[in-house]
Order: structure tokens, then C-alpha cells, then sequence
């Protein structure tokens, strides 16, 4: 299972173990508001919103809207 957070951090979460590894972090540390994979799998959305980041928060941008696309494959590899 993968989750983001106000830290910006993309993060994998193995259900059996409880334990988390990072797996990527967007460019500038920007808050990561939603995520999910497109309908074959292959590539990881995350929609992140700098204005917001507990890490990197910019008032003046807090309306600002990025999105990347992530190979899916390549982060699995990272989550092994």
C-alpha cells in the first residue's frame, strides 16, 4: 500500500509487517493531497500542493496545484 502526507514523502506500507519505507519525494518537499495509479498500473499520480507542506509551506502559493506521474514499476523496484 502507498501513502503521502503533509511531509511530502511518498511512502509504501508493508500490510504484513506494519513497517514503512520512503519510496520517493516530489520535487521542493510539497504536500502530497491525493495519489493513485492509473487503470493498467503503470504510473502512480500524485497530486501535491506546496502551499500547504509541513516541510516547504509557502503561504503565497497555497493555491498552487502540482501534479507528477511516477513509473510504477520503477517504484516497486525501490520498495524492495
Amino acid at each position: 500500500m502507498l501513502f503521502g502526507g503533509m511531509d511530502g514523502v511518498i511512502r509504501a506500507l508493508d500490510l504484513t509487517s506494519g513497517t514503512t519505507r520512503t519510496l520517493a519525494t516530489p520535487p521542493g518537499g510539497a504536500a502530497i493531497t491525493w495519489l493513485g495509479f492509473s487503470g493498467d498500473g503503470q504510473v502512480l499520480l500524485t497530486v501535491c500542493r506546496p502551499g500547504l507542506s509541513a516541510v516547504a509551506g509557502d503561504p503565497k502559493r497555497v493555491n498552487e496545484v502540482r501534479l507528477y506521474l511516477w513509473d510504477a514499476e520503477r517504484l516497486s523496484a525501490m520498495e524492495r
